[in-house]
This record gives C-alpha cells, structure tokens and sequence, in this order.
C-alpha cells in the first residue's frame, strides 16, 4: 500500500509475496521484471474473480498498486483501483467500491489522450458495470440504466469487443432484467451472441444467458430440482441466479450462508425461501420467514437497498398469508418511501401493488 510520502516503499516491499529470486530480478532489471510482474497479477486476479475469491482478488489489486508506485507516471493508470472496485463490489462492500470506482474512472479519462491498452478498456468497461450494479443496488434504477449505457458506450466508441461483452455482460443486461425490462434484456443477450467468437468464456457466457432468459427452458425444471451450472464462473453464476431462482445451485445456497459471501447472498437467501414455500406451502413458513429476515438484515449491512425491497416483498407476502395485515403494512410502507427514482420498475410495482393489499386487508379487519 502507498505510504504517506507515496513513494517510499522499499522495493522488496513491492513484490510482496516474491521470491528472493523474483526480487533480484526485479532489481537488475526494473522495467522488464515490473511489466512481467503486473501481467502475472492481472491474470491472478481475473483467475480469482472466476473462482469466487474475492477476497484474494481484492488483496492481489493492492499488490498490483504496490507494483505501479515504482513504474514511471506515464505507465501508470491507477489501474488498480479499478481492479480493487470490482473485488470489492463482489464482496458486498459497495460503498468502498464507489469510491475506488471514482479514482480509477477520473485516471482513465487523463489517459486517453494517450492510447488506452487493452487491459484498461477492458477494466474501464468492468468498472463503469460496477458503479451501474451498484446504483441499482442502493435502489437507483434509473440512474443504473443510464450508467449501464455509459459502460456499452464505451465498448462501442472504442471498437473493442472484450470491453463491450464486460458492459453487456455485467451490467446492461442483468440491469435491464432486474428493473423488469425482459425485452430490453433479451435485446442485449442478442447483442451479446452476435459477437465475433471470443474465446470460450465469452462463449459460455453467452449461451449461459440465453438459457437464463428463455421462459421455456424454465419452464421443464421443478422447485428445487437439483441442476449442474451454465458455467464455471462463480461471478456468473450468481448474476444468473438473480435472474431466476431456477439457477440457484446447491453450491451458491451453501456458498451464501457463509459470512462475507458476496453482492449476490442476500438474493440467493431470499430466492430459497420462495422456493421453500413453494415445495412445502405452510408447512415451509418458519423457514422461509427466517431465510427473508436473514437477506433483509445482510442487504441493510451492505447497503443494498433494491435486494432489501425484494425481501421485504418476499416477507411481506408471508405475512398476508398469515394475517399478520399490520405488520405488512408497516414494512412495506417503511421501505417504498425511501425510493426516489424507479417507480416504474418491477419491484416496485411488486412491493407497491402489495402494499396496498396490505391497507386493504388491514381496513377490512377494523
């Protein structure tokens, strides 16, 4: 990490985690060794986004910042708090991600009076992706959808197709399915799949959402049915699995209970209490009602404010079921007047629609 003066690290410091052989290296030839060392770490810290290790991704962006203090100005982009704002969005903790986000975006717009390289455009894209998810998340919609856009602009302008598959990918179509836009989001899933071959990830990933977004396929699973994932990436798979409870894994639901599991546990928590009431009926009611209280509480910790509102909607539904009128009125009441934007999007108009069931019923009973 940079010390008060911003360059004083010794240099062994720099290659935290090195072999003496590696420093060595990097002391007879500085340049050669700290291009090869950066490039080493951009690779562990995607390997590590993909397994799910967000934690080791967010350590390995701080190395690779100890790694640029000692390069020359002009080869430098603030790349890794680019880098550090996805870990750390992915670890749930948004509001450091938003403002390493903001370092990062405000270096990139200096550079490109240079020729940006591969790599920052495709983190450029990610990042710009980070900062749509996480409006949305803090219950802006609308300001998401316009972020997303910045993001898709920025892989159209400048023609380079890796960065525009991280803007549909990441955010423009999951943005689009979550604010109840299907249209829109199977519009961008076409884009996606019309993409020059890529590689196998982004292979994957393309066939991974057309599965996710076709109602028929959905349609042939049962509640609760045991399924293999539509792809390897654990980042993936839990941004499928808050398009459809159908996508839930056992492996995400066991990966969700644990503590600091990620942006996507309060969702997957809350999806499997809809599936349990919708296996068991009442018989299910306790457990789902504790699975709705545990999202609700994890999405306050983090901040986010949209998979709280789902929640609650979850929770508020039980509750009519129960009679517990009042308090579903209290709940939903509480947390549809904190949104300022969005009120044309699906959740909403779900927790909007109920709440006013809840009134009603609540009348009735007086």
């Amino acid at each position: 990490m940079q010390n008060g003066n911003g360059k004083g690290k010794s240099e062994s410091a720099a290659v935290r985690g090195g072999t003496e052989l590696e420093v060595a290296e990097h002391l007879r030839e500085p340049s050669d060794a700290l291009e090869r060392m950066r490039e080493q770490l951009r690779k562990r810290w995607t390997a590590a986004l993909s397994l799910g290790n967000y934690e080791a991704a967010f350590g390995l962006s701080e190395q690779f910042q100890d790694v640029e203090l000692l390069l020359p100005p002009e080869r430098t982009c603030d790349s890794h708090h680019g880098m550090a704002s996805v870990a750390l969005h992915l670890l749930g903790r948004h509001n450091d991600a938003s403002k390493r986000a903001q370092q990062f975006l405000s270096a990139a717009v200096s550079e490109r009076r240079a020729r940006p390289t591969a790599f920052s455009l495709e983190l450029q894209a990610a990042t710009l992706a980070t900062v749509a998810r996480i409006s949305w998340l803090q219950g802006f919609p609308e300001r998401a959808r316009e972020e997303a856009g910045r993001a898709l602009e920025l892989g159209e302008r400048s023609k380079h197709d890796l960065a525009h598959c991280c803007a549909l990918t990441l955010a423009a179509i999951p943005i689009a399915w979550w604010n109840g836009n299907y249209g829109e989001a199977r519009a961008f899933v076409e884009q996606l799949s019309e993409k020059p071959v890529l590689g196998t990830l982004w292979c994957s990933t393309g066939a991974a959402y057309r599965a996710a977004v076709d109602s028929s396929w959905h349609s042939t699973l049962g509640w609760g049915q045991e399924r293999a994932p539509l792809t390897d990436s654990i980042p993936m798979q839990e941004i499928l699995a808050t398009l459809h409870p159908h996508l839930i894994t056992e492996e995400l639901l066991a990966r969700s209970r644990t503590p600091g599991s990620g942006w996507a546990s309060c969702e997957i928590i809350r999806a499997h209490g809809e599936i349990t009431v919708a296996r068991l009926g009442a018989e299910g009611f306790d457990e789902a009602e504790y699975a709705f209280l545990h999202a609700m509480n994890r999405a306050r910790l983090q901040g986010a404010r949209s998979w709280r509102l789902r929640a609650a909607t979850s929770l508020a539904r039980l509750w009519l079921l129960r009679g517990q009128f009042e308090d579903a009125r209290v709940l939903l009441g509480r947390l549809t007047d904190e949104y300022t934007e969005g009120f044309d999007t699906a959740d909403v108009n779900a927790a909007g629609k109920l709440l006013a069931e809840a009134r009603s019923r609540h009348r009735g009973e007086r």
